[in-house]
């Protein structure tokens, strides 16, 4: 693997920050242009991109989403909401798969103390609640309706998992 200093990975961001800077609203800064402005795939080194990304972002406020293969979209602010929908699928889904490893491990761990057992149950609690509130079914379908779930609702799953942290297991 090649080492890279951080004067290079600096200046190569900043390449990919103005490239996506100049990618007017509603266009692609394609891989394609990504790659002729570095000189190499731009995808071997990811966080080039991220860091790019973000440094747009810092500076004008710019969003962009992901196109598998393509590049990357910029999005006008009025469509911001779905980076936040993409955020809380991914972390949906990694809230349940992690939870599956956990209940794996402790499932066929026969000599596992108490107190593990218990901080166990406590992160699948809060995994499970994780889990729950990013569902699509808790945010309004119309601009002027109200979310589903109530303040009540997830106060009682708060206080369930604050329960479970202090019972002992049975």
């Amino acid at each position: 693997m090649s080492f890279t200093s951080n004067t290079t990975n600096a200046r190569l961001t900043r390449i990919l920050a103005d490239l996506l800077l100049e990618t007017p609203v509603g266009r692609m800064a394609t891989y394609e242009r990504m790659n002729g402005a570095l000189g190499f795939d731009a995808r071997t080194r990811f966080w080039l991109i991220a860091s790019a990304k973000r440094l747009a972002n810092e500076e004008s406020g710019a969003i962009f989403n992901a196109e598998r293969n393509v590049g990357y979209r910029r999005l006008p602010p009025s469509e911001a909401h779905a980076l936040g929908r993409q955020a809380r699928l991914r972390m949906r889904r990694i809230s349940g798969v992690t939870s599956k490893f956990i209940t794996k491990a402790m499932v066929l761990t026969n000599d596992m103390p108490d107190e593990d057992r218990r901080k166990i149950h406590t992160e699948l609690a809060a995994l499970g609640l994780l889990r729950h509130l990013t569902l699509d079914r808790h945010l309004p379908r119309d601009p002027g309706e109200r979310p589903v779930p109530t303040v009540d609702s997830v106060r009682r799953s708060i206080d369930a998992l604050r329960q479970s942290r202090a019972a002992p297991p049975p």
